[in-house]
């Protein structure tokens, strides 16, 4: 399956940026730090291999029991590939991450 290559290679490439990846229903979902999501998003959009130029959704979620309380996910769509994956990170309500505006405009 040609995922489970990419999973592969985004592990070994993202290696110290990447927390977690999984394969699941035939999406990939990579889980980082909140400080490498600019980054991440840029080189998934950007990377020959994978071309993920469009994000579909921001969507946050709040887990008040849990330290790190809020869980953002960004969804990303690649339409050469017809591939989605979900780009997720946990920041507590005293976090705060870096635009991704200047990656993607549909984040404004």
């Amino acid at each position: 399956m040609l995922l489970t290559s990419y999973k592969d290679q985004l592990k070994a490439i993202l290696k110290n940026d990447i927390e977690n990846i999984e394969l699941k229903d035939y999406e990939l979902l990579i889980e980082v730090k909140k400080e490498k999501i600019p980054f991440i998003l840029f080189y998934l959009k950007n990377n020959t291999y994978s071309q993920f130029k469009v994000l579909t959704d921001i969507v946050v979620s709040d887990h008040p029991e849990k330290e790190k309380r809020f869980t953002i996910v960004y969804s990303l769509l690649s339409v050469k590939f017809s591939t989605r994956i979900h780009v997720k990170s946990h920041v507590s309500e005293l976090d705060f991450i870096d635009s991704v505006e200047p990656v993607f405009k549909a984040a404004n």
